[in-house]
This record gives C-alpha cells, structure tokens and sequence, in this order.
C-alpha cells in the first residue's frame, strides 16, 4: 500500500497530540489533591492539636548578687558594729574578720564601755562567758547615764559567774538559771522587774537607782551584801542565812524583817519616809543601824 505524504504528516501530528495528552494527564493526576497529613494527626493524638516541644524552665537569677555572699556556716552574727569590733579585736584568733563558733566558745572574760554600743545581741553565742562587764559613763552634772544599752538578753548565758552592768538605761534584763552566779551589779540603770530565786551561789547584789518596785530575795543563803537604794521598793523579803550587810536608803519600804536573817550586822535605811518598822528575832543583836528616829525596833512577839 503506497501512504501518501499527507496522510503521514497528519498521523504524526495525531500521535504528538495523543503524546501531549497523555502527559498533561499524569502532570494532573501528580497535582491532585492528596488527603490532608493533619487529620490522620488528630485521629492519632484523639483529636487534639500536636503539642509543640516547651522550652526550658528559665529561672530567675539569683536574687543575692556576688557582691553579698550568703553568711558562712558556722559564723556568730553581732549586729553592733563596735561590740563586734571589740569581740574581733580581741577573740578573733585566726584574723580573718568573721568570728566562728570555736573561736566564741573560746570566751569567757568580755570587759568594755557601752558608752557607743547600743544592743549586745550575739552575746548568746558565747556559751562558756563566765565574767561580763559592761559599764556606761555616768554624767554627774546632768544626773544621767550614758550607757546605750535599754534592754539585754543573757538568758544564753549559763555560766555566768560576774555580772557588772552599771551607768546603763537598761530596763528589761534577762538572766538564765546560773548556777555560779555570784555577783550581780546592775545600779544605775532603769530595770523595773528583777526575778533572782534560782541564784543560790551569789553572794552580792546590788541593784540600787532603778525602777524596783518589789525584790524577793529569800532563799539566796549565800549572799552576804545586798543593796537597793534609791528604788521605789515598797515590799523587800528577806530569809538569808548570811547576809551581813543590807542597804535600803531611798526607798518606799513600810517595814523591814530581819528575823530569818541570823548574821545581819550593818543596815542602813536612811530617808525611808513610809518605814516604820524594823523586826528582829527575840536576843538578836545588830551593830549598827541607821534610820530615822521615828522607826521603832521590836524583837520576836512583841
């Protein structure tokens, strides 16, 4: 069979159409919409949107910068700055500006003017002090002390042994039970409630120029000398098996009971405007007394 020439150019054309066609075809059928990824997400996650990765927790810097660091263990805190000079100067063996608990244990004697320290807060850190002497200045002229000290807290400190505590404006004092107390000494000051029961090894007390209105002192059987002058005491109990020496000049005291006090050898109540009174047990002598004139003695019953 003879084609012609015509007849092969229109079948070449038919079959480059058919070619196109078909490609076009399968560009379509690539380009055809698939399902959406995000629904076979759901189904998998119960319907729920995919968690998105959290970042890591961020903190807040730490609030103390370098240039406070925290307090080192084993530091004793005093908050006066020339109490803990002193206690520095003194007890920091190692110098290295801090003193530790070693080094505070190591204390037993603390000796210093309160004229420009205000509180002695940190004193509960030396457990072994068995001597404390803190005097103020006294100013005559003016008729005041000028210790800085209002309040003090010793009740950390068993041991102690000698207290001293005079020329300060001192009005709440408080003591632990120590057992070796002997001496206590705080005149001059502005203390208005003493309790002193539990100290049955002292042997002087001296609380003269404060606000006292009432002082026990029975049970103390060793104490030999006790003054309290100059206070507005108006009760003063007394059974103390050696006392010798007793001093109550200035005060508010109606009557005064020596019966239970054996050895007393020396009284002195001068300018006591509401005394009438002093008792002493039948056949007991004392060597000096002084007193107004309208104060009558009376012994045992009488």
């Amino acid at each position: 069979m003879i084609v012609s020439g015509k007849f092969l150019l229109f079948w070449w054309r038919l079959s480059l159409l058919f070619a196109i066609a078909s490609l076009y075809g399968g560009v379509v059928a690539c380009t055809r919409d698939l399902p959406d990824p995000g629904q076979f997400v759901h189904v998998e996650n119960g319907g729920k949107e995919p968690e998105q990765p959290q970042q890591p927790f961020q903190t807040d810097p730490d609030p103390q910068s370098p240039s406070e660091p925290q307090q080192p263990e084993g530091r004793v805190d005093i908050p006066d700055s020339t109490f803990r000079a002193w206690i520095l100067w003194n007890y920091d063996s190692n110098k290295d500006g801090v003193l530790d608990q070693d080094e505070a244990a190591s204390v037993t004697k603390i000796e210093f003017s309160t004229e420009n320290v205000t509180t002695l807060d940190g004193i509960q850190y030396f457990p072994n002090l068995t001597y404390l002497h803190a005097q103020g200045i006294r100013d005559w002229d003016n008729d005041k002390n000028l210790g800085r000290l209002t309040e003090l807290d010793l009740s950390g400190n068993p041991k102690l042994q000698h207290i001293h505590l005079i020329y300060n404006n001192i009005k709440t004092l408080k003591l632990a039970e120590c057992p070796d107390l002997d001496y206590l000494c705080i005149d001059y000051n502005e203390v208005t409630e003493l309790d002193v029961k539990g100290f049955h090894h002292m042997t002087l007390l001296q609380v003269s120029y404060n606000k006292l209105k009432t002082i026990d002192v029975s049970g103390l059987n060793e104490l030999t000398e006790f003054h309290c002058d100059s206070n507005p005491i108006e009760t003063i109990t007394l059974s103390n098996a050696k006392l010798e020496s007793f001093r109550c000049a200035g005060t508010l005291v109606k009557e005064l009971d020596f019966t239970r006090c054996p050895k007393i050898n020396n009284v002195d109540c001068l300018n006591c405007k509401n005394l009438t009174t002093i008792k002493l047990a039948k056949g007991q002598v004392v060597g000096n007394v002084r007193k107004e004139e309208t104060v009558k003695i009376v012994y045992g019953n009488e």
